[in-house]
């Protein structure tokens, strides 16, 4: 059974987590201590990591899940968003993203799959990694931005 927790204290021990989904270990440092960092686990041992980062008062981004390969495949992906929603309500946050490689070909679909919706693409984001992102055959140049509206519009 995954539970989770959140860590507000001692955050560089759970790196190695976040360099799971972030080759740019010099950018995780620097973004790692920032919002809410909460840490995964099945039956007791850590399985991945989640963090979420403000960038306004109304917008929480997933800026890193870091999820071990044993534990892909098991739902886990989806109940760690569930987890981003909620905290995201909870916090009064109205809209949630994430962005993602254009080379993460199964990030894609998953984001997809549990409701984000393409919203823009940053080019050339990837360019600056050393060494280059290359997933599925592709040179990961563009980082692909996913949003989720957490509150009805009166369109809707």
């Amino acid at each position: 059974m995954l539970t989770f927790r959140e860590i507000t204290e001692d955050k560089a021990y759970w790196h190695p987590y976040l360099y799971l989904a972030d080759d740019a270990h010099e950018d995780v440092r620097q973004y790692a201590e920032q919002g809410f960092l909460f840490v995964f686990e099945d039956s007791g041992e850590p399985v991945g990591v989640m963090l979420l980062i403000p960038q306004n008062a109304a917008v929480l981004e997933i800026k890193n899940i870091g999820l071990l390969d044993k534990a892909r495949g098991k739902g886990f992906g989806r109940q760690m968003i569930e987890v981003a929603i909620e905290t995201a309500k909870d916090r009064g946050y109205r809209t949630l993203e994430v962005g993602t490689a254009n080379s993460s070909i199964d990030n894609l679909i998953f984001y997809q799959k549990v409701g984000f919706r393409m919203a823009a693409v940053k080019q050339n984001y990837f360019v600056k990694y050393d060494p280059p992102v290359y997933e599925n055959g592709i040179y990961g140049k563009d980082m692909i931005v996913f949003r989720m509206e957490l509150v009805s519009s009166e369109k809707e």
